[in-house]
C-alpha cells in the first residue's frame, strides 16, 4: 500500500565517498593554486609550526593518515565491515591530532573546500553507522519497508 521508496543508501554511500575524495583533492589543489593571494606575513606562517620543526615526522602522519582512509573508503565501497570502524579511527585520529598540531593558515577556496569535506565524511559515518545500511551484509526488502 505504501508506494513510496526510501533512497539507496549504497548508492548514497558510494556518492559521498567520491565527494569526500574530489573535496579533499580540490582543497588541496586550491590551498595550492591560491596560496600567493595571501599576504606575505600569511605566507611566512602557512605551514604549522609542527611542520617546520618535524618536517619528516609530519609527513610520515600524512601519509600513514591518507593511506589508512584510502584503504578504508576502498573498503567501504566494496561494503567491507571491518572498514566501518577502520574509517571512523581513521576521522578520531584526524580531529584529535589536527588541535595539537598547532595553528596553521588555509586560503578561502581551500578552507570552503575543506569544509565540505568534512560534511561528506559526516554523511559517511552516519550512513555506516546510523542507518540501515550494514556493511558485508544485505538487508532483506520486507524489513526496510515503512509500516
Amino acid at each position: 500500500m505504501n508506494n513510496m521508496s526510501r533512497p539507496n543508501e549504497k548508492v548514497i554511500l558510494r556518492f559521498l565517498i567520491l565527494a569526500l575524495i574530489a573535496f579533499s583533492i580540490s582543497s588541496v589543489v586550491a590551498d595550492y593554486l591560491t596560496q600567493d593571494s595571501l599576504p606575505a606575513s600569511l605566507r611566512d606562517n602557512y605551514y604549522s609550526e609542527f611542520f617546520r620543526r618535524y618536517p619528516t615526522l609530519s609527513n610520515s602522519m600524512g601519509v600513514v593518515f591518507v593511506g589508512t582512509e584510502l584503504l578504508s573508503l576502498i573498503g567501504l565501497w566494496g561494503y567491507w565491515n571491518p572498514a566501518r570502524y577502520m574509517y571512523a579511527i581513521v576521522i578520531a585520529a584526524t580531529c584529535i591530532t589536527t588541535p595539537l598540531l598547532g595553528p596553521s593558515i588555509s586560503t578561502a577556496w581551500g578552507g570552503a573546500f575543506e569544509v565540505a569535506a568534512a560534511m561528506a565524511a559526516g554523511g559517511i559515518l552516519v550512513l555506516i553507522f546510523f542507518t540501515d545500511l550494514r556493511l558485508g551484509s544485505t538487508v532483506s526488502k520486507s524489513s526496510r519497508e515503512i509500516p
